[in-house]
């Protein structure tokens, strides 16, 4: 089982802060019977984290707990129209982590889906649960593109408020990947460790199978 969408690495966006941080995040996992995680810091038009550094914090991390990490990015959808995609996939795949734009409700989000996937690249929809300004038509039109659709167990449970959690049990059903969006050790403790199951046939693995 691999976690998914998570901000693991240290000192590099607004999760993890330090190496001892990320470790105590890496034991969570082990400790809940995951054998990888997918790290994606955040990438947006001013700044994409260079891969050569995100490699090195990953081989340090993985000398110190043997645990396995694969690099990708949280991709705002409008870096796409500034960076080459390439630069941007998830480790070892053509999948892309895509982000909305939090406050554009007029965003022609279809146009850079499509974009990718005429490409060659398969996007991955980020916590469309978490954006109020779209509706359950809209999600359901992004996962008619053949994008993948990935839902926070932190919403599920509650984690971000009952507004966010009722639409993230709306989009159940339609979800293809489930990720912990985990920016501390606080977050396994308290709400992965408790959803647990949410990943049951929606973990990364089977993904990362077929890119093998």
């Amino acid at each position: 089982m691999w976690d998914f969408h998570t901000h693991i690495l240290p000192g590099i966006d607004d999760g993890a802060s330090s190496m001892e941080e990320s470790i105590e995040m890496i034991r969570h996992l082990q400790k809940l019977g995951f054998e990888g995680v997918v790290a994606t810091p955040h990438a947006n038009p001013m700044y994409v984290p260079e891969r050569s550094l995100l490699e090195e914090l990953r081989d340090r991390l993985k000398a110190e707990t043997g645990f396995d990490i694969i690099i990708g990015y949280e991709v705002a959808m409008d870096t796409l129209s500034v960076y080459n995609p390439e630069a941007l996939t998830i480790e070892g795949t053509r999948f892309i982590l895509v982000e909305l734009p939090w406050f554009d409700e007029n965003f022609d989000y279809e146009r850079p889906l499509l974009d990718l996937i005429r490409s060659g690249f398969r996007p991955i929809l980020a916590h469309p649960e978490r954006h109020g300004h779209i509706s359950i038509n809209d999600v359901t039109k992004i996962k008619g593109t053949g994008t993948l659709i990935q839902l926070n167990v932190k919403s599920l449970l509650g984690g971000y408020g009952k507004e966010v959690q009722k639409r993230a049990t709306k989009y159940l059903g339609m979800a293809d990947l489930m990720g912990s969006d985990a920016h501390s050790p606080e977050d396994y403790a308290r709400y992965i460790s408790k959803g647990v199951n949410y990943y049951e046939g929606k973990d990364f693995g089977r993904y990362k199978e077929q890119a093998n």
